[in-house]
């Protein structure tokens, strides 16, 4: 019976052998991931022309290039240039007159913005488009913007300004605006403060804003009849000519009283008044004569009579 045994054990051996063991399924190696699709860039904004950390502002135009200056000016006909210090307030300004044939002098003063006035200056700042190219036209000023951050200053030009445009940073549109606001809380409240405290050169001043700068004549001309009654009577014959439907009997006696004053321009308009019969005045010839004499006298060699060969 044992080597039956041993023949069992041995061929049990066997069948265990050659039996599959259980064991676990191997996981699968892991697999790499695909990289995705890289997304496209986005564009770069162009730097806001007027970012939170600006701290100055200077906006700058050369003047009208068809307006000629008086003789005697000592500046350009609209010519100005403004500058704010951002952290101080202060608004500067360096302002030459458009005057009617009158010599243009420069006028500079600074005062400080109130909270209203610097969120109005600063919306408008924000409201600056930009613009491809410039149209360079040829009978525009040139009217620049320098916007000056801690990381630098940029400088920009009004795409209807003279061109070239060297050394600007982007073009723009609506500078002008902003150039008429800033004349608006500078230069003119301030002269419209001095007016209100008896100073009849800044009624002066402030009227002829409202006339070459705002065109508002309703407001220019109470302006300038008060410089002229107050003693600027180089005022005078701007207040008789711009008050169209105004007294004339009042406007003469304005006239009269800048042409007593040897102001050539007051006794021109003096004469075409009595010569031609403005402002329901009947014609005189013989006081247009006696007005353009005085005319002559004064300085304006149009008026004096043609001298004998």
């Amino acid at each position: 019976m044992r080597p039956r045994l041993a023949l069992l054990a041995a061929a049990a051996a066997a069948l265990a052998c050659d039996r599959p063991t259980s064991t676990t399924t191997p996981e699968p190696a892991p697999v790499a991931d695909t990289p995705a699709a890289a997304a496209p860039a986005t564009p770069t904004a162009p730097p806001s022309i007027w970012p939170a950390d600006a701290t100055r502002l200077e906006v700058s135009t050369t003047g009208d290039p068809t307006t000629p200056s008086a003789r005697g000016s000592t500046c350009k006909a609209g010519a100005a240039r403004h500058t704010l210090d951002v952290a101080t307030r202060q608004l500067g300004w360096e302002a030459c007159d458009r005057r009617l044939e009158q010599p243009q002098q420069l006028a500079t003063g600074a005062r400080t913005l109130t909270d209203a006035e610097l969120a109005e200056l600063f919306a408008a700042l924000a409201a600056l488009g930009r613009a491809d190219a410039p149209a360079c036209p040829a009978d525009a000023a040139q009217l620049r913007l320098v916007v000056t951050t801690p990381a630098g200053a940029r400088t920009y030009d009004d795409v209807q300004s003279t061109c070239p445009a060297d050394g600007v940073d982007a073009h723009l549109t609506g500078v002008p605006s902003v150039l008429d606001l800033l004349h608006r809380l500078g230069y003119h409240a301030q002269a419209e403060a001095d007016c209100a405290a008896g100073k009849p050169e800044a009624c002066a001043a402030a009227g002829w804003h409202y006339h070459a700068i705002f065109h508002d004549e309703a407001a220019a001309i109470p302006l300038l009849d008060k410089a002229c009654q107050g003693g600027d009577l180089l005022t005078c014959t701007e207040y008789a000519l711009f008050d169209i439907e105004g007294d004339g009997k009042k406007k003469v006696a304005a006239l009269e009283r800048a042409c007593d004053a040897k102001i050539a321009a007051a006794c021109t308009v003096l004469g075409h008044v009595h010569d031609q019969g403005w402002w329901g005045l009947k014609p005189n010839k013989a006081q247009a004569k006696a007005a353009y004499a005085r005319a002559c006298a004064a300085g304006d060699a149009d008026r004096c009579p043609a001298k004998k060969k």
